[in-house]
């Protein structure tokens, strides 16, 4: 569960984040921080039915949500 992470290089990294409506059992918010090859890869997996039946059912019990996408400049360790 505590490995490295591994980003390949020129990836993309989405942040999502949701508030939780009022009365959820849960920490108030919930962060989802996903890696992709590209924005484009990642705007073609909304569109999976999978993806969309849980997203959907998690939008449910969320006030708000919101997504920042980053491309990332490095990645790995120093050699």
């Amino acid at each position: 569960m505590f490995n490295p992470v591994t980003i390949p290089f020129g990836a993309v990294m989405l942040h999502n984040v949701v508030k939780l409506e009022p009365g959820v059992s849960s920490d108030d918010h919930i962060a989802i921080i996903t890696c992709w090859q590209s924005f484009e890869q990642h705007e073609k997996s909304h569109a999976d039915s999978a993806f969309k039946e849980k997203f959907d059912g998690l939008a449910e019990y969320c006030s708000e949500t919101w997504e920042l996408g980053y491309n990332m400049l490095w990645q790995g360790t120093a050699e």
